[in-house]
């Protein structure tokens, strides 16, 4: 026989799906609440007195509200686990959701985007972490080009808009950045801002235009901003939810 304090598994039905949950009794605790964790458990902390079916009732009646957490955080999880390169893997590219096709090829690497699909076409020489380490290369080739592509028309626009000459720039990866520009003008940007929409890739581009003639984060600056894209701050916002994202 379980004691007061240790934990109870228990299940309700919502749907076609299932959802199970840990109950744990505490005894300073006045109150019932639900938790939904990253690693896809819910937990149930209770009072030691409650019954299971007063905790079963509240768990039917939140079943929405768990269910929505559990599909936020699979998703998250889709994006953040450690890629596996392997085919049916979801992948992003300017904000579009693709399923990854690898199968092999006696040409040189090809990747290109077909019916829905991100395919990564290789030599069959390769296999096990040696292959996956191939796609992984084509794939990031693959998306620099794009990159390069993309903001480079971004560039051209943009700098046309503010009214100076339109500069170089590199594409590169960053850990803690989106870009950047130099006191000099060098221009920097991170190769993950493909995986964004181009709304996102847009603010990204402008705001370090914007630095040219304002290298700090004032007023002005974003007076600046604004004037060239008035809605950068929705643009900032949702770069920011869902930044997370963009993982290559």
């Amino acid at each position: 026989m379980k004691t007061a304090c240790e934990p109870i598994a228990d299940t309700i039905q919502f749907g076609t799906t299932s959802i199970a949950y840990t109950i744990i009794h505490r005894k300073r605790r006045h109150n019932l609440a639900i938790e939904v964790h990253p690693d896809m458990s819910v937990t149930v902390l209770s009072p030691p007195k409650v019954s299971r079916e007063r905790i079963r009732k509240l768990v039917e009646k939140k079943a929405p509200w768990i269910m929505k957490k559990l599909v936020w955080f699979g998703q998250i999880r889709q994006y953040t686990d450690p890629k596996e390169y392997v085919t049916g893997e979801a992948v992003l590219y300017l904000g579009r959701q693709y399923r990854l096709k690898i199968h092999n090829s006696v040409d040189k690497p090809h990747v290109r985007l077909w019916e829905g699909h991100l395919e990564v076409a290789l030599p069959a020489s390769q296999d096990g972490e040696e292959y996956r380490r191939a796609v992984r290369a084509a794939m990031i080739d693959w998306y620099r080009d794009h990159a390069i592509q993309k903001i480079d028309e971004c560039v051209s626009r943009y700098s046309t808009i503010l009214g100076i000459p339109k500069p170089q720039f590199k594409v590169k990866k960053m850990t803690k950045r989106w870009g950047s520009c130099s006191k000099k003008n060098s221009l920097n940007f991170n190769l993950n801002i493909v995986l964004a929409p181009s709304t996102q890739m847009e603010y990204v581009v402008a705001h370090e235009l914007c630095h040219f003639r304002h290298k700090d984060h004032s007023a002005r600056f974003w007076t600046h901003l604004r004037r060239v894209m008035p809605d950068y701050n929705l643009r900032r916002e949702m770069l920011r939810k869902e930044g997370w994202r963009y993982v290559i």
